[in-house]
């Protein structure tokens, strides 16, 4: 028997799926913690382009870890 595994992709700012060809993961931080999402070329234009809010980003971001400064390092 055959067995077949399908990986959809999820927009994570408007919930559609995506095109593999076209995700793009984002990985950013912000107050020193590190965050990722999902989105298509399109909306991450958008997003440069100051036309989705930073809040809206945050949102739908998913928080990866905390970000730490050298100074803390030391």
């Amino acid at each position: 028997m055959a067995t077949k595994i399908a990986i959809e992709y999820f927009d994570d700012l408007d919930g559609h799926s995506i095109d593999p060809q076209n995700a793009i993961s984002i990985e950013w931080s912000w107050q020193e913690t590190d965050y990722e999402f999902d989105t298509t070329t399109a909306h991450l234009d958008m997003i440069k382009n100051g036309r989705v809010p930073r809040a809206t980003v945050l949102s739908k971001s998913r928080r990866t870890g905390r970000h730490t400064s050298n100074d803390a390092r030391r």
